[in-house]
C-alpha cells in the first residue's frame, strides 16, 4: 500500500514544504480586509484546528516551524488514536456547518484547503493506519522529530539538542 512514509526522502521534504506554505497561507492570508462573521467564525475554527494539530502532532509542529512542542513526540497509544479520531470527525463537522457562501475569496479557497486537511487525516488514520503497518513510520517520528531540531538555526544550539535529547 503506498502511503507518505513509502516516500523518499525529497519527496518528503517537498510534501513538507508544500504543507507548510498551505499553512501559512490558511494562518496568515485570511485575514485581509473587512470579515463578515461568518470569516470570523471560520478564522476562528482554523486557528482551534492549527493549535490542535499542532499539539497532538509535534514533530509535524517543529518541522513546520512551531516550536511550542519541541522535545515531544506524536502520541500512537490506542487513546490517542480514537481521541484523535473523535476531534478530527467533530472538526470536521464544525467546517461542514460553515456558510461558505458568507466567507471572503480567501476563505472559501482555506475552506476547501482545510476540509482537505482533515478528510486526508482521517484517511490516515482509519484507512491507511500507518502506526498499525509501517514500521518506518516510528523511525520518521523519531528521525523527523531530531533532523527538524538539530538542521535548522531557531535557537541556541544547546536548547536544540536538550530538546532532541527529551
Amino acid at each position: 500500500m503506498y502511503t507518505f512514509f513509502n516516500l523518499s526522502q525529497n519527496k518528503k521534504l517537498l510534501f513538507g514544504l508544500i504543507f507548510s506554505f498551505l499553512l501559512s497561507f490558511l494562518i496568515f492570508f485570511n485575514c485581509a480586509g473587512q470579515q463578515s462573521a461568518e470569516d470570523r467564525k471560520f478564522s476562528e475554527l482554523v486557528d482551534r484546528f492549527m493549535d490542535w494539530n499542532f499539539q497532538t502532532s509535534p514533530v509535524s509542529a517543529t518541522s513546520n516551524g512551531a516550536h511550542q512542542y519541541d522535545g515531544e513526540l506524536d502520541d500512537f497509544s490506542a487513546e490517542a488514536i480514537l481521541e484523535r479520531g473523535d476531534a478530527l470527525r467533530s472538526f470536521l463537522q464544525e467546517l461542514n456547518a460553515v456558510d461558505t457562501t458568507q466567507l471572503s475569496f480567501d476563505n472559501k479557497m482555506d475552506f476547501k484547503i482545510l476540509g482537505d486537511e482533515i478528510e486526508g487525516q482521517l484517511f490516515r488514520l482509519e484507512v491507511l493506519k500507518p502506526w498499525e503497518k509501517s514500521p518506518l513510520m516510528y523511525n520518521y517520528i523519531v528521525g523527523g522529530s531530531i533532523y527538524s531540531l538539530i538542521s535548522r538555526d531557531f535557537a541556541p544550539l544547546e536548547q536544540r539538542m536538550e530538546n532532541a535529547l527529551s
